[in-house]
């Protein structure tokens, strides 16, 4: 099958694990011979080599909070990264004719101006589906004005509600849904696999210090400030573990507060590192820290300290806790600094056998999450959707270029109608 994945960003540029599990999906269905063709952004610097058929070519615009200027540039902004940026929209088509794929699976397409990107995909009537690791069809609509989403025929409330979907737990799903679009029945819950392909399991020193590791964006949402709050009332306890924290973000706020809480020598900073040494770092420590938010829709990362053998401590209602029950492969916790202080301290005093723990937590990623059976769901996926009539919620429409320009320029023409309404020139 001659398959085509679609992300605003793709290893080795990266904010999270959505772009990561682009790239092993692309490995995956290579090597197990597929043609893989994958669009995405070009790199801030210099392009490295990529491994398989990368077209770094569409042009990316804010994916985040849009920067601090005019009100009228920041809606601009946001209409080119979710609604459309016509180049790409043209790029897309292009590419379309040329690699002439069975399927097309998009990621996260903020950035990108995805409203354009999936009328393309529709105008085609090519075969395609969303792999959801966030909120991407939220992403797309919230904050967009209704003219502007009626030229391209969006009603947020059933846009979606005919796209196959790959989703990494029910959490994300009903958080979608319960902000008010509905998403298709034709839905594949499965956790990203972990693909551990020639990476080295580093034996954990015989040193007498507990390891505790934390792998993420160094931000709020993900728990920092509770994971060093919990830290120093550990050590209050046992003072003899450290915590290596990868990642960045506020790495200068949570830096000042190690500092203020004194936990120099028990807490190091790494910044961010290559995934071989993440990995490595995970297979060498006894657990994994994660007081990330309620609504984090997966976090891959739990998922592979479990394949390492390394016990993921992790919020009782993330997406992540969906895939591992607490006391067989997890420990799980209520999202506060004394519950997870209360975990590392069962840690720490030997009451939970960490090494009991994450060899069960190791065995079960193996047989139950294994990067195989990912890949041999996600294939079969592709190909049932791929033998059937593409989707589509109109009949067959013209995708020539003439027209793909026309939509985007009746689109920003209402936008600027708008702007110019609301007293924005």
């Amino acid at each position: 099958m001659r398959v085509m994945l679609i992300s605003n960003l793709y290893p080795p540029k990266g904010l999270g694990g959505y772009e990561i599990a682009a790239f092993d999906l692309a490995s995956g269905l290579s090597l197990r011979g597929h043609e893989v063709r994958v669009l995405t952004s070009p790199m801030d610097q210099v392009q490295p080599a990529s491994a398989g058929d990368v077209h770094r070519v569409l042009g990316l615009k804010t994916h985040g909070p849009t920067p601090d200027t005019t009100l009228s540039v920041a809606r601009f902004l946001h209409y080119e990264a979710a609604v459309s940026q016509v180049d790409n929209s043209l790029i897309l088509r292009q590419q379309l004719r040329e690699f002439e794929p069975d399927h097309v699976m998009v990621f996260n397409l903020v950035g990108l101006g995805g409203i354009g990107l999936i009328d393309v995909l529709r105008r085609t009537q090519t075969s395609w589906s969303m792999n959801l690791g966030d909120t991407v069809p939220l992403g797309l609509t919230a904050g967009i004005d209704p003219g502007v989403l009626d030229v391209f025929g969006v009603d947020p409330l059933n846009y979606f509600n005919d796209v196959p979907f790959i989703s990494v737990s029910s959490t994300l799903t009903d958080e979608i849904e319960s902000s008010g679009v509905r998403l298709s029945r034709d839905l594949l819950f499965i956790p990203r696999g972990i693909d551990l392909t020639g990476v080295t399991h580093a034996r954990r020193p015989d040193d007498g210090i507990t390891r505790f590791v934390f792998v993420g964006s160094l931000h709020e949402n993900k728990g920092v400030g509770l994971l060093l709050e919990a830290v120093a009332m550990a050590r209050e306890h046992y003072p003899r573990f450290q915590v290596d924290v990868f990642g960045r973000g506020e790495d200068a706020k949570y830096k000042t507060l190690a500092n203020q809480l004194g936990l120099d020598g028990i807490v190091f900073f790494h910044g961010f590192v290559d995934r071989q040494r993440i990995l490595a770092a995970l297979s060498a420590a006894d657990a994994f820290l994660f007081p990330t938010s309620e609504r984090e829709p997966l976090g891959q990362a739990p998922l592979q300290a479990a394949a390492m053998g390394c016990v993921p401590v992790l919020t009782e209602q993330s997406g992540a806790a969906e895939w591992l029950s607490d006391g067989a492969h997890c420990i799980k916790i209520r999202r506060t600094a004394e519950a997870l202080a209360t975990a590392m301290i069962s840690i720490l005093s030997g009451e939970t056998d960490v090494a009991a723990l994450g060899h069960r937590a190791q065995r079960y990623m193996s047989r139950s999450l294994s990067y195989d059976r990912y890949l041999d769901a996600v294939e079969a996926f592709i190909e049932r959707l791929s033998s059937r009539p593409a989707i589509s919620s109109a009949p067959a429409i013209s995708a020539g270029a003439d027209e793909i320009v026309a939509l985007d320029a009746r689109a920003q023409t209402v936008l600027h109608t708008v702007l110019r309404t609301e007293g924005n020139p």
